[in-house]
């Protein structure tokens, strides 16, 4: 019974950091869409390349520990 309450915990979390971070990255794209502070100085394919690499390097980070 622990087992299907962490389980349910867990999904819950994942669920609201998945709405969390895609209302995130919205609010940021729109910006850049917009004009705002990046937009012209720095390329999209840049900026989504570097938060690739971040994610990725956090990922490696974490199942290494």
């Amino acid at each position: 019974m622990r087992d299907l309450y962490d389980a349910q915990v867990w999904a819950d979390n994942h669920d609201q950091f998945s709405e969390w971070f895609g209302n995130s990255l919205a609010a940021a794209a729109a910006s850049l869409r917009r004009g705002g502070s990046l937009a012209g100085r720095v390329p999209g394919q840049l900026l989504a390349g570097l938060f690739a690499l971040s994610l990725t390097l956090v990922t490696f980070a974490g199942s290494a520990a």
